[in-house]
This record gives C-alpha cells, sequence and structure tokens, in this order.
C-alpha cells in the first residue's frame, strides 16, 4: 500500500469516527432519559440536550466544567456528589436509585438515577456516567392510590352507599356498615338470610330478579343500573348500582361485587329543575317554555275547536310602587288562582311572563269559552288585593280550522285582550288611584282629616290668588291627595309619633316619590304628580326629595307645604304640642325666606289670619 491510500484510508477513518460520534450524539439526545459524565473533581465534562435544558444552561456545551452548585437544583449538589465520589472512589455502580431534583421552571421532581464508573485506557477511574428518567408521575400515581385505597376504607365504613357481595345465587355475603344507616338493617338481617332483589319493593321485586340472576348467569358487568330499593320501613330510596362478577378457575361465576349509590336526593333535585323549566315558580303555573313546546301537540284536528283566553293583570307596576313587590306577587299569585278556579282540569293554564297569563281550551267552542271568560270575571270582582279589588283584561278567540295558524290565533286574542284593556285602563287606573287613598284614610283617620284641613287652607289661598274654576278644582284635588304615597309606610310608622330614627325618616321622605308615581299611572291625575312631587321642596333649597330651590319650585307646590306647616303648627299630628291660632302664625314667619318664596308669604298668611 503506497503513501497515498494510506492517506486516503486514514482518512476513511476519521471520517467514520465523526460520523458515529455523531450518531451516537443524535441518539443520547434524542432519548428522554437525562445523561450526564463528569470527571473526578466532580465537574460536567458533557451530557445531552434533555439533561442541559433541566439544568437550566440550556445547551450541552455550556455545562462543561461546571459543578452541581452552579445548577438550578444546587441546593442538593452536596447529596450528589457524595454519591458521585462513592462512586469513582469504590469503582462501583449505584443503580436505580431515587432523588429529588429542581427542573429548569423550579419545580421539585422525584427521578430514578444510575451512576456508573468511567475508565480510562489504563483502567484508571477518570470520572463518572450518571443517567436519570423523571418519575414523579409515576410517584404520584402511586401516593394518590394509596389515598384512594385509604379513602375507600373509610368510605366503606362511614358512606351511605352500600357496598355488598353476592354469592351466585344472589345472596348477600358482604354488606358494608352503612347498611344500617341507609336502609335500616343490621348486618345479621341481611348476610345469608336476603337475596338482592328482596330489599326491592314488591312492585319491582320480579323485575330486579330477572335482571340480576341474567348477570350472575353470564357473567355481565354492571354500569350505573338505576332502581329502587326500600328500606325497613318501607321508605323507597332510588340506587344507581355498578358492580361486576368474579370468576373461579374455570370460568365459572363465583360472586358478584358491587356498590348501591342512593341517588335520591339526586333524582328529586332533577325533577325539581324539570319541574321549574316547565313552571312558573312565583304562581306554580305552566310557564312560556312550557306551553311554546305544547303548541305543536295542540295544533292537530282532534283539538278542535282550539280557544284561548290571554290574560292581562291590571295594575301591577301601580300596586308595586304602592304596597311594594309583595303586594305584585300576591295580585300574580291571585290572578293565577282565579283563573285555575274558573278553568277546568284538561285546559292548560300558563304565566307567560310579567303580567301575561294564557289559557288553552282544547274541544272548546266560543259559547263555553265566553262562559269560563265570565267566571273568571266574576271571581276577580270577589277577589281583593291588599284591600284593592282584583282586576285583569281579558281577550278570547277561536280557532275551529287547522288552516288558521296558532301564531294568528294567539294574535287575535291578544289584540282582544289589549282592546279590552285599553278600552278600561283609564277608569281602571282612577278606581286604582281613588282605592289607595281611601285605603290610607282607612288606616289612618288623621291622615284623613289632615288631608281636609290643606284641602281648605289651599283652597282659600287658590281663591285669595284668582284661581278658579277646573283650575281651583284641580288645586283643591292636589291637595286632597298630596299623602296619598304614605299608602307604602308600615303601620307603626304611619302612627307614629315620636322621634324617628334616621332610617325611619327616609322611608318617610320617600312618600312623595311614591305618591308621584302612583298618580303618574292615570291620565287623570298626571297634571298633579309634578305638584305631588315638590310639595315638601323648600324655597332655600333645603327640601326634598329633589332639592329644589327658588323659583324651580311649582307655585302649587309651595301653597300645599305653606298649609302643611300651619297644619303641624296647629294639630298633635307629629305628635308636638299643638299651637294656639295666633302664636302659629307668629311661628310661621320662620319660614319666610326659607321654606316659602318670601314674595308670596305675607299674602298667604293673611289669608289663614282672616280665616279665624
Amino acid at each position: 500500500m503506497n503513501e497515498g491510500e494510506t492517506i486516503k484510508n486514514i482518512r476513511d477513518l476519521e471520517k467514520a469516527l465523526r460520523n458515529s460520534e455523531d450518531l451516537l450524539r443524535q441518539v443520547i439526545d434524542s432519548i428522554p432519559v437525562r445523561v450526564f459524565w463528569k470527571d473526578r473533581n466532580c465537574r460536567y465534562l458533557g451530557c445531552n440536550k434533555a439533561f442541559a435544558k433541566d439544568s437550566g444552561w440550556e445547551e450541552p456545551g455550556r455545562l462543561i466544567g461546571k459543578s452541581d452548585e452552579e445548577m438550578v437544583w444546587e441546593t442538593f449538589a452536596k447529596d450528589y456528589q457524595k454519591d458521585d465520589h462513592f462512586v469513582m472512589e469504590t469503582g462501583k455502580e449505584k443503580i436505580n436509585f431515587i432523588e429529588n431534583v429542581v427542573n429548569d421552571k423550579g419545580e421539585l421532581r422525584y427521578v430514578r438515577t444510575s451512576k456508573i464508573p468511567l475508565y480510562d485506557q489504563k483502567g484508571k477511574v477518570f470520572g463518572m456516567l450518571g443517567t436519570f428518567e423523571d418519575i414523579t408521575d409515576v410517584i404520584e400515581i402511586k401516593k394518590a392510590l394509596k389515598e384512594s385505597e385509604k379513602r375507600y376504607e373509610e368510605l366503606t365504613l362511614r358512606s351511605r352507599a352500600l357496598v355488598f357481595q353476592l354469592d351466585p345465587k344472589g345472596k348477600y355475603t358482604y354488606v358494608s356498615p352503612s347498611a344500617k344507616e341507609l336502609f335500616g338493617y343490621a348486618e345479621g338481617e341481611i348476610l345469608g338470610k336476603k337475596f338482592f332483589y328482596e330489599l326491592a319493593p314488591e312492585d319491582q321485586q320480579e323485575a330486579l330478579r330477572a335482571y340480576g340472576e341474567k348477570v350472575l348467569k353470564e357473567g355481565i358487568t354492571v354500569r350505573d343500573f338505576e332502581h329502587d330499593l326500600q328500606t325497613k320501613d318501607g321508605r323507597r330510596l332510588r340506587v344507581m348500582t355498578n358492580g361486576f362478577c368474579t370468576l373461579d378457575n374455570r370460568g365459572k361465576v363465583e360472586s358478584f361485587k358491587g356498590i348501591d349509590v342512593d341517588i335520591t336526593h339526586i333524582k328529586e333535585a332533577e325533577e325539581r329543575v324539570r319541574y321549574l323549566s316547565y313552571h312558573d315558580q312565583l304562581t306554580g303555573l305552566y310557564n312560556r317554555h312550557f306551553i311554546e313546546e305544547e303548541i305543536l301537540r295542540l295544533d292537530v284536528e282532534r283539538k278542535l275547536p282550539l280557544s284561548m283566553i290571554m290574560v292581562d293583570a291590571n295594575g301591577l307596576k301601580l300596586i308595586n310602587d304602592a304596597f311594594g313587590h309583595n303586594a305584585g306577587d300576591e295580585l300574580l299569585e291571585k290572578t293565577a288562582q282565579v283563573i285555575k278556579e274558573a278553568t277546568r282540569k284538561e285546559d292548560l293554564v300558563a304565566r307567560m311572563g310579567g303580567d301575561e297569563f294564557l289559557v288553552f281550551l282544547p274541544e272548546t267552542g266560543v259559547e263555553e269559552t265566553l262562559k269560563i271568560q265570565g267566571r273568571m270575571e266574576t271571581l276577580a270582582a270577589k277577589t281583593r288585593v291588599s284591600n284593592l279589588p282584583l282586576s285583569f283584561s281579558v281577550g278570547s278567540y277561536t280557532k275551529k280550522h287547522l288552516n288558521i295558524t296558532m301564531e294568528d290565533a294567539l294574535s287575535q286574542a291578544e289584540t282582544r285582550m289589549y282592546r279590552q284593556k285599553n278600552r278600561n285602563r283609564e277608569r281602571v287606573r282612577q278606581n286604582y288611584v281613588n282605592a289607595i287613598l281611601e285605603q290610607l284614610f282607612l288606616r289612618s283617620e288623621e291622615e284623613k282629616r289632615h288631608a281636609k284641613r290643606i284641602k281648605e287652607v289651599v283652597e282659600r289661598i287658590g281663591i285669595s290668588m284668582g284661581v278658579e274654576g277646573e283650575e281651583l278644582r284641580k288645586l283643591e284635588k292636589a291637595a286632597y291627595y298630596h299623602d296619598i304615597g304614605k299608602i307604602s309606610l308600615r303601620e307603626d310608622l304611619l302612627l307614629n309619633k315620636k322621634k324617628l330614627s334616621k332610617k325611619e325618616n327616609q322611608e318617610i321622605i320617600r312618600h312623595s316619590e311614591i305618591g308621584y308615581s302612583i298618580l303618574n299611572s292615570s291620565a287623570e291625575f298626571i297634571p298633579l304628580s309634578d305638584i305631588l312631587l315638590a310639595h315638601h321642596e323648600r324655597y332655600d333649597g333645603k327640601g326634598y326629595p329633589k332639592g329644589l330651590k327658588g323659583k324651580e319650585i311649582p307655585l302649587w307646590s309651595q301653597i300645599i307645604h305653606f298649609a302643611n306647616l300651619y297644619d303641624d303648627l296647629t294639630s298633635t299630628r307629629t305628635g308636638q304640642k299643638a299651637y294656639s291660632h295666633e302664636k302659629a302664625l307668629e311661628k310661621m314667619r320662620e319660614a319666610k325666606g326659607t321654606a316659602i318664596d318670601p314674595d308670596y308669604f305675607d299674602q298667604w298668611l293673611e289669608v289663614l289670619r282672616e280665616s279665624k
């Protein structure tokens, strides 16, 4: 072989060696196991990429010459080096031992580590090679399994679930202690004495027996099987059974191991949810969701003629404003009761939302529908809400042919209902406003006397200012109704004559706003509502509810305020000592320019002086 061939062979060998080293590096870098090697001083000579990433240095080349004190796991450096020295000094391997390491994310992990000595060509140890693999998930699973087994033991003793075992014939050979609490049976009353189906109610025993015998014969695994069991005192429980058959060496069933979980409360909750999804929570009637689904069932030939009645409770907002939302709920509940009482068992009654109700009358013609509608109105006339008459608007329509859509039929009933509502709206609202004032006066005779006195004073002042005719009647009515908002007050506050707390005073202050809302519901009373709202405003801006000042306050509101001041001084209505007429006039002067407009004060005071 000449010199040229020798050189070529050497180069080929070097190339093959480099390729071999590259291949080895690729293999080491591709495996999930962490690989590293150190010198006798426990400084790193190299590692694979996975190890470098965990170390916090990312690239293998950056670790060379580093020690464990420079890694993210520096707290464990001394422990690692102790193992390294042992391997290098004794020449013995240390294989598959578990230790902790901290990774590049700062997480504490469990690893399985192996370390072996590295020898040079002379057989001397020059370092060590180590590997480790992350077994944290395995460790955690084992821990969880132990915890699970511990909890299972506790559950077996404490749970209301029944853990049991049956022999091939279906007789109990084991029941957990929970049998006593769950079913009322002691273990001795069940073991070897009862078959599984004997704990079921009589009407289900045969079906349960047939299914259970099939399971035991064929070795079937039972998953989420729901059925009823019966307690010793006769109560039904809904249970879910899960279990499996164990087989002997010949493949025959030798037992069935299972667990019965009491799901009675879940089933009751499901029923409650199902009920609420189709029923209105306040009235107990069906809701819109149910009706929208039921319409498809009703829209068939055999249900014709199909009549429907739309009902709208009158005055809901007014009653809410005057008496609170509890009274509004009472209005809706009593409307529902009246409709239910007037209709038949086969009729469908629903609250469609807000103050609207809908009744479906299958196989019912116009004449019978009008009778039922009449019964509703008769019952309503006898029913009261917060001592006010119950009132609602009604409209009906009878669908006689399938070619009329349900949408059109419902629209017809709704149109008729709104036609009646619009026709009677003002009359109904006037009646409600007058009934509310009447209720206030029934609750407090003093409020009625006060209203009359204010009306008389305001009338005299109005006449002195040249107010007459319809305008004078409007002013008098505003004076008579000015405290109607007090209907919302509790009895103890309405009749109270003692000093009020800050909270109680705030409740009373609201009466002007509530009175405004009540009067604002009726066209007849709307012109009076702004007068009532401002009748406690003061000229100096210290009044309520808006803190209006000076000429911002309606003149007629100031007249009522003036009359109120005089009445408070000359009566015991507020619990204060009543002044004589002359003393009251003298005290009234304090209101000039503060509570009352000074431009009118003297004129109005003269009216009071001349009235005696």
